[in-house]
């Protein structure tokens, strides 16, 4: 009697969960466009949403791709790059964007830990096999859940399109324009005091030491196959800045410096308060709008095309 009631409420899971697998996202769409295009890619860029929506590589002079995700921590960088890696034999630059919080902790302390499952489910990735939370859409068994499970399989029967991908065919994010700016787009001091909390409550000594290795080994598969590396602080608005606490800051300036200084193939450019980038550039206080975004990877490619700029004589940490 009870398999009877069981397996219809197994069969109903099993396809809302290959519903809810099979709606295109950016996670899927990023893994599937790498794993067609590797070869051609020269630019990797790596990171979170500031590299996500700050780094357009339509803007580079050399073929580029954007990888980065929302909240991705230097883990889930470090498992892209090694996936990728040996399929890319034209592979010149990675761009590595280093946050505020990067050097401190991890994706799965923070309340973006939910984001894990996708590098499961979407890249391939093997961790934490055993929990349910990262391996499952289902896991949380919810309203909102159970609807986007059921516009999944609509698409399956081409009843419906139904897509999350919101990004371009370069990588590059989406919809943070200046035309969605909101009135009040400066979130300044109130997304930087979260970042201190977070750093207060996740920084450890054994983390800070996990992501340098996560860094370095990916500094010194580069340098094997003649990759050069940049270590990324992006532009950031005034009110964030200020209310960065500065000891973190401090700690975050010496984590990216000790790349700079120990290995030929890594320079570090904060750019965090560079006065190129006015209000016009900002979506909100830590992300630029496609104008700021349009400067800022043209700078890039500046860099990168000349290795010699007049910023660099100013700003550029490496081999001091």
């Amino acid at each position: 009697m009870v398999f009877f009631f069981l397996l219809p409420a197994f069969l109903i899971a099993a396809v809302a969960e290959y519903s809810l697998r099979k709606i295109p996202n950016d996670y899927s769409f990023k893994n599937q466009w790498l794993t067609e295009n590797s070869r051609d890619v020269e630019i990797l860029a790596l990171g979170a949403s500031t590299i996500l929506y700050d780094v357009d590589p339509a803007y580079f002079s050399s073929k580029g791709f954007n990888a980065a995700h929302f909240s991705q921590s230097l883990k889930y960088d470090h498992f892209i790059y090694n996936k990728y890696i040996d399929r890319m034999p034209s592979l010149e630059y990675v761009i590595m964007g280093i946050d505020f919080w990067s050097p401190f902790g991890d994706m799965e302390n923070s309340p973006e830990w939910w984001r894990v499952k996708y590098y499961n489910i979407h890249y391939g990735g093997n961790f934490y096999k055993w929990q349910g939370k990262y391996n499952y859409e289902l896991y949380f068994r919810d309203i909102s859940t159970f609807k986007r499970a059921a516009g999944g399989f609509l698409r399956l029967l081409g009843l419906k399109e139904v897509t999350n991908v919101a990004v371009k065919e370069n990588g590059q994010g989406l919809h943070y324009t200046l035309k969605n700016r909101a009135d009040n787009w400066d979130n300044g001091e109130l997304d930087a005091s979260r970042h201190n909390a977070l750093i207060t409550e996740a920084a450890q000594d054994s983390l800070i030491g996990q992501n340098r290795q996560y860094i370095e080994e990916i500094i010194r598969k580069s340098a094997e196959r003649g990759i050069k590396v940049l270590l990324i602080n992006v532009p950031l608005y005034v009110s964030y800045r200020d209310t960065q606490n500065s000891e973190f800051l401090k700690q975050q300036r010496d984590f990216c410096t000790y790349f700079a200084k120990e290995y030929d193939n890594v320079q570090y450019f904060d750019f965090s308060d560079d006065p190129r980038f006015s209000d016009e550039d900002f979506y909100d206080a830590s992300h630029l709008n496609e104008k700021g975004t349009k400067k800022f990877t043209l700078l890039l490619d500046s860099i990168m095309e000349h290795q010699s700029s007049p910023y660099m004589t100013k700003n550029l940490l490496v081999n001091d």
